[in-house]
C-alpha cells in the first residue's frame, strides 16, 4: 500500500519519549481498516522514558484510546530499519533521526504539517489528543486513498 510513493506496510510513530507516538499507535491501531488494516503499526521514543505521563493516560481514556501496558521504547537504527516509514510528531525530530541516520533518511516523516507538542498546561491534553487522533485517521485515509489510485 502506497503513502508518498513509498509502499508501506508498517509504521513507526517517533517522539521525544514514547508518549504521543505510543497514542497515535494506538489510534492507528484501532481506527486501521480496509486494506490498511494489514499496517502494521508500532511506536518508539528518541530518548529514554519510565513511565507514560498520567494525564496523557486520563485524556486518551476520555476519547476511548486504550493505551498498551508497556514499557516505552526507544528508538533504535534496528527498530527504523524493521520499518517502512517513520512519523514523527516534530519537524525537528524528524531532522535529528534524518541527520543520524543518514542512509535511512527517505523514511523519516512528520505525522503534521504542523508540529505536535505535548500541552505546556495540564488542560491542555485533551486538545492534543484530539489532534493527535485527527492526524493518524488523515493517515488512514491517505492510505486508503493511495490503494484506489
Amino acid at each position: 500500500m502506497g503513502f508518498n510513493g513509498i509502499d508501506v506496510g508498517s509504521i513507526l510513530f517517533v517522539c521525544d519519549d514514547n508518549s504521543l507516538s505510543l497514542a497515535a499507535e494506538t489510534v492507528f491501531n484501532l481506527n486501521k481498516r480496509g486494506k490498511s488494516a494489514a499496517i502494521t503499526a508500532y511506536s518508539a521514543g528518541i530518548n529514554e522514558a519510565n513511565e507514560i505521563d498520567p494525564k496523557l493516560i486520563k485524556a486518551c481514556g476520555g476519547r476511548d484510546i486504550r493505551l498498551p501496558l508497556r514499557s516505552p521504547t526507544v528508538v533504535t537504527r534496528e527498530l527504523i530499519e524493521s520499518y517502512d516509514i517513520a512519523l514523527c510528531m516534530t519537524l525537528e525530530q524528524t531532522e535529528m533521526l534524518s541527520k543520524r541516520w543518514q542512509e535511512l533518511d527517505e523514511r523519516f516523516m512528520c505525522l503534521a504539517e504542523d508540529d505536535i507538542f505535548k500541552p505546556s498546561l495540564p488542560f491542555g491534553w485533551k486538545k492534543c489528543v484530539e489532534r493527535l487522533e485527527d492526524e493518524v485517521l488523515a493517515v488512514i485515509d491517505e492510505l486508503e486513498q493511495e490503494d484506489d489510485l
